[in-house]
């Protein structure tokens, strides 16, 4: 009888690990390139970014009609929110102050910053600058991500 308990105690671990396995995952950065403008010569280069800081969680989210969200490792704020889950072929889609996409199969992340450029020397409705020339720098970043329980 011992035995009996003891595979069915095994059993319901197993099932609950595997529910809960893809709840949540890291995501570190390989690359990043993006545009940067230079003030001395008044123009936009393009500019090879540091990627070694740059870890991100993407966990289910517990607010309503959100399903994940992503968070920079070490900042408090959730910066982007999947509004839809993955869909058939595993690709998440999230917005937010980025545009962050992941697919689970192959495990591979795209992060895009989009402001900085379009948006630079645009005044707000009250007239007041949002943004000077180069205050921004729109960036791609790409890596690899891994499951975590």
């Amino acid at each position: 009888m011992a035995k009996i308990e003891i595979i069915a105690v095994f059993l319901c671990c197993l099932l609950t690990t595997t529910a809960t396995a893809g709840d949540s995952y890291l995501c570190v950065a390989d690359m990043a390139t993006g545009f940067i403008y230079n003030k001395t010569l008044e123009k936009w280069e393009i500019n090879n970014l540091n990627t070694v800081d740059n870890k991100y969680q993407v966990k289910r989210s517990k607010e309503k009609d959100i399903v994940w969200e992503v968070k920079k490792i070490g900042k408090n704020i959730v910066s982007d929110f999947c509004k839809k889950d993955f869909n058939k072929n595993g690709n998440l889609e999230c917005e937010g102050t980025d545009s962050f996409f992941m697919n689970k199969n192959n495990l591979r992340f795209i992060l895009i910053f989009r402001y900085g450029y379009h948006n630079a020397n645009i005044k707000n409705h009250h007239g007041d600058l949002l943004f000077k020339e180069g205050d921004l720098t729109p960036f791609i970043e790409i890596g690899k991500c891994s499951s975590m329980p």
